[in-house]
């Protein structure tokens, strides 16, 4: 699917629809599945490029939040935790250790802003 949007998306800059309704596709996908699970609200949880599925996810998107901790990511990969959990024994000294620690923050506001838009009760440690 990747090689048929990368391909359709220089046609979109010619003004071709059928390149529109091809990368268009997620979107309709993302709604169906909502209607689906009657569900509010959709994170979709890209990785830190443009490539084809990405600049498909940003366009079906209503609201874009972005954070980008590229330093982390390796760490994060190899302890098999989330970033905001990594400790010094998985690396996070330093520097990392004060991202690590922003990072937390950054995903407790997202959190918090989240449960309060859709009513949802949060751990009493967000």
């Amino acid at each position: 699917m990747e090689d048929e949007l990368s391909s359709q998306w220089s046609d979109c800059l010619d003004g071709k629809a059928k390149a529109f309704r091809i990368t268009a596709a997620f979107h309709r996908v993302v709604r169906l599945a909502a209607r689906e699970f009657q569900a509010d609200l959709i994170l979709l949880d890209v990785g830190p490029n443009l490539g084809a599925l990405n600049r498909c996810a940003l366009i079906a998107a209503d609201h874009v939040e972005l954070r980008h901790y590229p330093s982390l990511m390796p760490m994060a990969m190899e302890a098999r935790k989330p970033i905001f959990n990594l400790k010094p024994a998985d690396g996070a000294i330093g520097a990392h250790a004060a991202a690590v620690a922003e990072c937390g923050k950054d995903f407790a506001r997202l959190a918090r802003r989240l449960a309060d838009a859709t009513g949802l009760a949060l751990p009493a440690h967000l």
